[in-house]
């Protein structure tokens, strides 16, 4: 279902989907394999072997050593500054190019510690030939984006969500995205939900944070309110009125699906993930609100473990944090005021930041309406 140029920057985001995965034949075979390894007998050689296998391969000491460097304030501030000064002169090379009057910044060494000295000769002497980066290292170096960062510190559960009622049970770690504004053929994560295989696909849906779904009479193609997703070219809608208009959309598209779906049977809220065949890491679309689209990719599907919290699932794993629009007057800082009906602004409502509505001067006319934005 979707176009050309979001299934090449899917493939680029996303890497190979995986083969299709029965959740339920998933569960029933991995506790079966868990069963029998419980049930095997295990002599004191093959313990004392599987011991002396995890002393060899144990990483203890790199771990004290990382955790002793990174907790020191002066260690780790010294190998971020100098991770960055690394990143900049790479792409100053890599560029075969540099802004006119512009010095790279280096460091003084008569103003570094001794102790940050000493630490750079041992990082210096690691024999390892990748731990260097090179001029190639470029292409798989990107800053953050917005979507890395997450709103939360913590997992959050959902108040009264579903409780694991046995031990017949799996977790799906469920992403979903958004295009982006600025190049509709890209996407953008906006977040992540731990689910249980026992949960639906409307579960999945209500999770979905967009504006439409609070406002479903205004949507971008004045449809009738619903929403469907479509899984492996079945769509799975919450009404069948939907699905019948996705298939008259499709039948009067001029680039039609070479593979026309099919409506399934069970409606969103009585298709439980175990039922379903899903692919990690193959975006599925989901579409509501008329042609507001966004997708799913299956990032994990792993049995409950004792460790994992009981109730509160979808569990909010982690919420892209929302981007703050800039101050239309000076495009410098995030706008915090939304001045509409002011003849002396360009546009109607025009958002501004504090100190420019200051510099402006409040207007005189009754009908302006100065509303904050929420922070």
């Amino acid at each position: 279902m979707a176009s050309s140029g979001v299934t090449q920057s899917i493939e680029s985001l996303f890497g190979p989907p995986s083969e299709q995965i029965n959740i339920a034949s998933f569960i029933k075979d991995a506790q079966q394999l868990l069963l029998s390894e419980s049930a095997r007998p295990s002599p004191e050689q093959d313990s004392d072997v599987d011991m002396d296998i995890e002393q060899e391969c144990s990483v203890s000491d790199i771990k004290e050593e990382l955790e002793r460097i990174l907790d020191d304030p002066l260690f780790s501030g010294q190998l971020a500054k100098d991770h960055e000064q690394m990143i900049g002169a790479l792409y100053a090379n890599f560029a075969r190019s540099r802004k006119p009057g512009k010095k790279p910044m280096l460091p003084d060494p008569e103003n570094v510690k001794p102790e940050v000295l000493a630490l750079q000769r041992e990082l210096d002497a690691v024999p390892l030939k990748s731990w260097t980066l090179n001029t190639q290292s470029v292409m798989f170096i990107r800053p953050p984006r917005n979507a890395d960062y997450n709103s939360f510190d913590c997992l959050r559960p959902t108040p009264e969500g579903a409780a694991v009622t046995g031990s017949s049970e799996a977790i799906l770690r469920i992403s979903l995205y958004n295009r982006v504004l600025w190049g509709p053929s890209y996407v953008t994560r906006i977040c992540q939900h731990a689910y249980l295989a026992s949960q639906t696909l409307q579960d999945v849906y209500e999770m979905l944070p967009c504006i439409y779904k609070a406002n479903p009479g205004d949507n971008p193609a004045g449809m009738s309110p619903g929403c469907t997703i479509c899984i492996e070219n079945m769509l799975y809608s919450d009404t069948a009125a939907y699905s019948n208009q996705v298939l008259g959309h499709f039948a009067s598209a001029k680039r039609a699906p070479t593979a026309r779906p099919a409506v399934a049977h069970t409606a969103m809220g009585e298709t439980k993930l175990a039922s379903l065949s899903l692919r990690l890491h193959l975006p599925y679309q989901i579409l509501h609100a008329g042609n507001c689209e966004h997708f799913m990719v299956v990032e994990e599907i792993r049995l409950y473990h004792p460790s994992d919290p009981v109730t509160g699932y979808p569990i909010v794993l982690q919420l892209t944090p929302p981007l703050s629009s800039l101050c239309y007057a000076c495009h410098k800082v995030s706008a915090t005021l939304s001045v509409a009906g002011d003849v002396r602004l360009g546009e109607s409502p025009s958002l501004l930041c504090g100190p420019c509505w200051t510099a402006l001067g409040e207007s005189r006319d009754e009908e302006v309406i100065v509303t904050p934005l929420p922070l």
